[in-house]
């Protein structure tokens, strides 16, 4: 599915490692018990993933629960420190819209999240609509510019050393995550999931927002 903002198209990729597991294929096979020997650890394999996949449930109910409490956010007016350690905050873009996208280096679906918030940013200019690649956990040891093989990124690579703009977020631990904010500071667009449905609305917000702004 293409998306358009501007000029250019955004297509959604998602990442090769998704669908190739899933809980019901193990349960199937782990339920074709070969013989009676076999009948407890069988069980027991069968009850951690069953265990597993509540806590995944749970957790994942929390961390929608979190994303709608985020929604009522106050206005934002600090997004982290760029690599020079200088702030970024609204007194250095007032008039922007302002695109935030948490990652970590652990987060495999990150990649993908980064690498179209990078083509976002290369179809408009940080003085239309400035996006920010926050590094979640304020991890210092590898940039977004490592995890994407470039050097000559235009998004902002920022991270957050004493957690004060993850906490304006709403921060939970539910990774990756887009924020999008007009130049009020206040949230007009927010994902605790990434793939091409939430690419899709948040081209559209971004357009929409950059209307408005202009």
């Amino acid at each position: 599915m293409s998306t358009k903002l501007g000029r250019i198209s955004l297509v959604y990729k998602q990442p090769s490692y998704l669908g190739q597991f899933t809980h019901g294929a193990r349960l199937t096979r782990l339920m074709q018990f070969r013989s009676p020997t076999r009948s407890i650890l069988n069980i027991l394999r069968v009850s951690s993933v069953l265990i597993g996949t509540v806590f995944f449930v749970l957790n994942s109910l929390s961390a929608f629960s979190q994303c709608e409490r985020a929604s009522n956010l106050p206005p934002v007016s600090y997004f982290g420190q760029d690599l020079k350690m200088q702030e970024i905050s609204r007194d250095r873009y007032p008039d922007q819209p302002v695109l935030v996208g948490l990652w970590s280096s652990y987060c495999r679906s990150c990649e993908a999240q980064l690498r179209d918030m990078e083509r976002i940013q290369r179809a408009s200019t940080p003085d239309k609509l400035l996006v920010i690649a926050l590094s979640y956990k304020h991890n210092r040891t590898r940039t977004a510019r490592e995890v994407l093989n470039s050097r000559d990124l235009e998004m902002t690579i920022a991270h957050d050393p004493k957690g004060r703009a993850l906490k304006s977020f709403g921060y939970h631990q539910d990774l990756p995550r887009v924020l999008l904010f007009d130049p009020d500071g206040e949230l007009i667009f927010g994902s605790c999931v990434y793939d091409e449905r939430v690419l899709s609305a948040l081209i559209s917000k971004i357009n929409l927002a950059l209307e408005t702004s202009s």
